[in-house]
C-alpha cells in the first residue's frame, strides 16, 4: 500500500499515541469503516503518493474482505482506500488498548 506524505504523518502519529503496528491500525479502520467508503470523484483521488515507501499490511481476513468489496463497489485501489481510511476516520477513531506483555516469573537462583 502506498501513501501520500499526509497519510504516512497520519499513520505515524497514530502508532505514537495507540502503541499499535500500521497493520493493528489499518485493520481497525477497516472493520470499523469500510463499508462507509465512497467517493465523489473518478480515478486516483490522492495523489502524490511516495512510491518509495510501499508499506505491506496485514489484515484478518475478514477485513481483506471488506476491503476487497470497497474496492469492487468503488473501483478504487486499495492505496486510495487505505489512504481514506486513515484520511476520514483515523484521528478521530476510538482504538483498543495495546494488549501488554505478560511478564514471566524467573525462578530465583539460591545461593
Amino acid at each position: 500500500m502506498m501513501m501520500t506524505l499526509d497519510g504516512h504523518r497520519i499513520l505515524d502519529r497514530l502508532q505514537t499515541s495507540t502503541g499499535l503496528s500500521r497493520s493493528d491500525i489499518m485493520t481497525h479502520l477497516a472493520l470499523r469503516h469500510a463499508h462507509d467508503l465512497s467517493f465523489d470523484v473518478d480515478g486516483v483521488v490522492y495523489r502524490h503518493k511516495l512510491s518509495g515507501t510501499v508499506m505491506s499490511i496485514r489484515m484478518t481476513d475478514h477485513a481483506h474482505t471488506l476491503l476487497t468489496d470497497a474496492r469492487a463497489r468503488t473501483g478504487k485501489s486499495y492505496s486510495d482506500l487505505g489512504e481514506a481510511l486513515v484520511d476520514r476516520w483515523g484521528l478521530g477513531e476510538h482504538y483498543p488498548e495495546r494488549p501488554t506483555a505478560k511478564r514471566k516469573s524467573r525462578a530465583r537462583r539460591r545461593r
